[in-house]
């Protein structure tokens, strides 16, 4: 079990050996940002070429092809790897961008649930990013109260699946069960996404107690083994036309389940872990606790840790969501770089926790 010394060795070994990001990001953490070396270390932070990268990947065309898919050019990954460099909506868009993705969230275009998932990504980043205006806080409290009404209301929310055969699947997804189409009949599939839990993690502490409560109750439906029996990624999604897709983003715990204990689920782990890290729910916390023994074979002394690539990994045009963009900054040809990037989520995670341990 972690302890206050430990925790504050962590600190004082990333502050004097971390770049530039972690930097800032642990500033924060401390609620350090008055100082002169904290505004000093913000203005390298906005120097930086990987700032410049992704700011630059921001999609100046709004659409759902450009919001929502695994290149490092679509919103969803270009904003949320800005967002989690630490900065908010004015220093990642320039006001006129900001306002042609206001204008796409008042559209009411939704033939299919990329319509509507599109604009939730949108209006979720924006409020994680700390704007907060009417369509943005609509779109936010209105998703919170539909998923909060299905879990707590719905007949069939452990019983997703169809077992209707009038509905002919392609031989290609004989594999795949098909979703109910129930649960995606105005368009916006009302079941939990990753999305849904990065919004919760970043507004937890900033939302009214009802909403907390609200996103509690969604959050003891995830941790139930019977959602978490459910496939990874739900199943098949009936499009127009006979069209069918895969589809992703559920909110499984990676390794809760022997269905979920593939090699696959280690390059999403350390992601899962932080997003969940917060919310004090005793199955969640227990899987976190059971987790980090898992990773104690990468500690290499009473609070640093190392971990391998596929942990931490930065895969070029990947889908943030999935844990494919966990750089931070650090000069990954170096092992002690990976030694402060791994060690920071750790703390992350720790930091996060302290306050629900027995």
């Amino acid at each position: 079990m972690e302890t206050k010394v430990e925790n504050n060795d962590q600190l004082v070994f990333m502050l004097g050996n971390c770049a530039v990001i972690i930097k800032h990001l642990l500033s924060i953490s401390v609620d350090d940002t008055k100082s002169k070396a904290y505004k000093t270390n913000y203005n390298d932070l906005l120097r930086l070429p990987e700032i410049s990268y992704w700011k630059k990947r921001i999609p100046m065309s709004i659409d759902v092809t450009t919001i929502l898919g695994s290149k490092d050019s679509c919103f969803e990954n270009s904003f949320a790897k800005l967002l989690t460099y630490g900065l908010n909506t004015s220093e990642i868009l320039p006001k006129n961008l900001l306002m042609k993705y206001l204008s796409f969230l008042e559209e009411k275009k939704c033939e299919n649930i990329y319509d509507s998932l599109a604009r939730l990504v949108v209006a979720n980043y924006l409020f994680a990013s700390g704007l907060s205006n009417n369509i943005v806080d609509e779109i936010v409290t209105k998703r919170i109260n539909c998923l909060f009404d299905f879990v707590t209301s719905s007949p069939i929310k452990f019983n997703i699946y169809s077992e209707s055969t009038e509905i002919r699947i392609p031989s290609q997804y004989h594999s795949k069960k098909l979703v109910n189409p129930i649960l995606y009949q105005k368009n916006e599939l009302i079941l939990p996404l990753v999305y849904d839990i990065f919004i919760f993690y970043h507004i937890y502490e900033k939302v009214s107690d009802s909403l907390r409560i609200k996103i509690d109750t969604i959050i003891e439906y995830i941790s139930d083994s019977r959602y978490q029996a459910f496939d990874y990624g739900y199943g098949l999604i009936k499009r127009s036309k006979n069209k069918f897709h895969s589809m992703g983003w559920s909110t499984h715990l990676p390794f809760y389940n022997d269905n979920l204990a593939t090699n696959y689920f280690e390059k999403g782990l350390i992601y899962r872990m932080v997003l969940f890290s917060k919310f004090n729910n005793p199955v969640i916390q227990n899987w976190i606790e059971e987790m980090l023994i898992k990773l104690e074979k990468f500690k290499i002394n009473s609070y640093q840790y190392c971990f391998p690539h596929q942990l931490l990994p930065e895969t070029k045009n990947s889908y943030f969501m999935n844990g494919r963009h966990m750089g931070l900054g650090e000069n990954r040809t170096k092992k002690l770089s990976r030694i402060i990037e791994s060690t920071y989520y750790i703390y992350i995670i720790q930091k996060n926790r302290r306050g629900f341990e027995k």
